[in-house]
């Protein structure tokens, strides 16, 4: 299939039998990128009118030359279709995170990576770690007899790693 060429930026098929190499990372070049559009509730992917994709063979993405490009028109894009989300992606395609991720400010708050999102798990990291010192106090003060207090504060410490490292990889 060949690109349609709409202003800045040109759209293909992700799944294009007749393209060779047949994957669609071979057409982004070093300073391009790809721009793919999801439904921020269901992740479902979207046309760029804000429809739902019927079948995978459909799906679509924007090339564009230059990254400020991408963002500018994602940036229109959300503010249109609030409940859209454009993913950015480099020449690495998906087996990388995206560059950008750009989302409506109204569903940002509900996404997990939201500033309100980050704030709740730092304040259960903080308290989960306290409980941690209290619960190993508690059982060194009873010369370790109960057991479980330790057994649960190395609980919450470890959950709390877990949970770190998992924030750390999204960023």
């Amino acid at each position: 299939m060949a690109p349609i060429q709409q202003g800045a930026f040109r759209e293909f098929r992700v799944y294009d039998k007749t393209r060779q190499p047949a994957d669609w990372t071979s057409l982004v070049g070093p300073t391009q990128c790809a721009v793919f559009f999801k439904d921020a509730k269901t992740a479902n992917p979207l046309a760029t009118d804000g429809s739902e994709i019927a079948h995978l063979g459909d799906c679509r993405f924007l090339l564009f030359d230059h990254l400020e490009q991408a963002r500018a028109f994602c940036d229109a894009q959300v503010q249109r279709y609030p409940l859209m989300c454009c993913e950015i992606f480099d020449a690495r395609g998906k087996a990388k995170p995206p560059l950008l991720v750009i989302m409506h400010p109204r569903a940002a708050r509900k996404d997990e990576l939201s500033p309100t999102w980050v704030k709740r798990r730092k304040v259960v990291a903080i308290a989960s770690l306290v409980a941690a010192g209290v619960l190993f106090l508690a059982d060194w003060r009873s010369e370790y007899e109960l057991l479980w207090p330790s057994l649960l504060a190395v609980k919450l410490a470890s959950a709390r790693a877990a949970a770190s490292l998992l924030e750390h990889g999204k960023r």
